[in-house]
């Protein structure tokens, strides 16, 4: 079969989104193609299930800095027939719409960069085509005039043989984070696609999250309650849940570290969404509310004093301690002050650090500037 030859007869998908809502389809049917035209989000192709090779195997790794995320994937696939099967492949990214700045729009054909998958230890050869819609027949990209009208969706494809019997495919690609209301930053994985695999399910998961050192994060919890949530490295895997949108989320403490999630057997009915509340506060919404005055919370949420801009709020010289503290809690400073370490306590993010003086806190020009403001209230 010629690699590029799209007369081919079924759409299986192998599994992949995040924040550009990317997928990877195995192809036998005619191709056709998911609308996306926005980052984080997409609809889902659900294709005629393979019956015959299995996703024995998927470790799926994010490593976030600086709103990029590194995404490896290591799949294990098993072929149990005597001959190869070969099939044609293609990952799938929606046309950079929404939230993304109206001039990014156009500085690329995807906001995916140094994409590359690997099947056995090499480097596959892949073309890249673009489709309008949903049911819209792929075509070069040369055909589409990308401008504010544009929407619609890139594939990569790439063709790919199964051996009899276990078959390693490595996928990796650098994606830049989304927001919304609410998510200062937040990524994206189509789970629910490992379920198109014979047997329906993902025989071994794990999946490890890196948001960095410092970090309060939070997971959908998307999981039958027999998986293992554990931190490689120093943090806690906290108590604290809420519920937004159409998924319940736990909250992830991170000192130094990554979160790691094994689930055995997984038939995936939920997608996968983890990301930050806020890149200054722990504070949430969802779980702070009744914990604090209004005045506190706003804030702790932004960390703004709000002193110029908001005069009927209100601090008494209690408040402004708590404030000026806060930011060092953050940082896991133990108080010496025993009603400050219990205010603090009552928050899933503080876990005090009995070695950490304050010479070792290295604070963030935005914290600098809210102390700044509140030591000089104080006076």
């Amino acid at each position: 079969m010629n690699m590029y030859n799209f007369n081919v007869t079924i759409i299986l998908i192998l599994g992949i989104r995040l924040r550009m809502t990317a997928i990877l389809l195995v192809i036998c049917l005619s191709i056709k193609a998911n609308d996306g035209t926005y980052l984080s989000r997409g609809s889902i192709i659900y294709p005629i299930n393979e019956t015959k090779i299995s996703l024995v195997k998927e470790i799926l790794s994010f490593s976030c800095a600086d709103r990029v995320s590194q995404v490896n994937i290591y799949f294990e696939f098993n072929n149990p027939e005597q001959t190869e099967r070969k099939v044609l492949i293609g990952f799938q990214a929606p046309y950079p719409g929404g939230d993304l700045q109206y001039r990014s729009r156009f500085t690329s054909k995807t906001q995916i960069s140094n994409f590359k998958i690997l099947k056995d230890g090499e480097i596959l050869p892949f073309k890249l085509k673009a489709a309008k819609c949903e049911d819209c027949e792929l075509k070069d990209t040369s055909e589409f005039v990308v401008d504010e009208t544009f929407s619609g969706i890139y594939v990569y494809l790439f063709e790919v043989s199964f051996k009899p019997g276990i078959n390693i495919i490595n996928h990796s690609y650098d994606f830049p984070a989304s927001n919304r209301v609410m998510r200062d930053e937040f990524y994206n994985y189509i789970l629910k696609t490992g379920s198109k695999w014979a047997n329906g399910s993902i025989n071994d998961l794990t999946v490890q999250i890196d948001m960095g050192k410092k970090s309060y994060f939070y997971v959908s919890d998307v999981f039958p309650n027999t998986e293992k949530w554990t931190i490689i490295g120093s943090g806690l895997v906290t108590n604290k849940y809420f519920t937004d949108y159409k998924y319940s989320s736990r909250m992830v403490r991170i000192l130094s570290g990554k979160l790691e999630i094994t689930i055995k057997n997984f038939k995936p009915a939920e997608n996968l969404e983890f990301g930050k509340m806020s890149d200054n506060s722990f504070i949430i919404y969802q779980l702070d509310t009744n914990l604090l005055t209004k005045n506190i919370f706003n804030a702790m949420i932004s960390l703004k004093t709000n002193f110029k801009y908001n005069p009927e709020f209100t601090y008494n010289k209690e408040d402004l301690r708590i404030l000026r503290n806060y930011v060092y809690a953050q940082h896991g400073y133990t108080f010496k002050s025993k009603d400050l370490q219990n205010y603090f306590s009552q928050f899933g993010w503080y876990l005090p650090d009995p070695n950490l003086t304050l010479d070792k806190i290295r604070l963030t020009d935005k914290e600098k500037k809210f102390i700044d403001e509140i030591i000089n209230k104080e006076k």
